[in-house]
């Protein structure tokens, strides 16, 4: 270990020097910090930092997520989604496709915006054979959140008696004034 250090350090002391790059001397100085930490740095610490776990942990979780999330949602679920929705309200295909490409930019956000945590966490942590309820459990509170920003935007018909009832009173002048109807 003591040969490699000191081989460590002269590599290191040849580059500050300026011996294998020409010019790294006058940038770095001869006395820098960077030659002084070599000296004493043990380069088998570097040897024992294991990166492959972690990255195969990130992998298995992260492939899932982009293939499921980048190409199924997309390409499969959105589109689906949109044609059943214009089959059961009798929406032509024309309507259905323009309505796809217009809602989808926003959707896809709001859908990473769930999902990725959400799958992020499962196939991270939620073990396998308890996945199928997690992802149930997840869809229902999508499904809500689906919901509510693909409902149709309408007046609730209590603000449709009240419209009424107004539009009612500033017709007769009466009405207007003494809130009892003649009619």
């Amino acid at each position: 270990a003591a040969a490699s250090s000191a081989a460590a350090a002269a590599g290191t002391s040849a580059v500050v020097s300026g011996a294998v790059l020409p010019g790294v001397g006058k940038l770095l100085g001869a006395g820098s910090s960077l030659l002084a930490w070599s000296s004493h740095a043990d380069p088998g610490l570097v040897a024992h930092v294991n990166l492959a776990a972690p990255l195969e942990a990130a992998g298995k979780c992260l492939a899932p997520l982009a293939l499921n999330q980048l190409m199924a949602i997309p390409l499969l679920y959105w589109p689906s989604f949109f044609i059943f929705n214009g089959v059961a309200e009798g929406t032509p295909l024309a309507v259905v496709l323009a309505t796809l490409y217009e809602r989808l930019p926003g959707l896809m956000r709001v859908n990473l915006l769930f999902w990725i945590p959400a799958q992020g966490f499962q196939f991270a942590e939620v073990p396998t054979e308890q996945q199928a309820l997690y992802v149930a459990v997840m869809s229902v509170i999508w499904n809500g959140i689906l919901a509510a920003l693909t409902a149709p935007k309408t007046t609730p018909p209590l603000q449709h008696q009240e419209q009424d009832d107004a539009a009612a009173a500033a017709a007769t002048p009466a009405t207007a004034a003494t809130g009892i109807s003649y009619e």
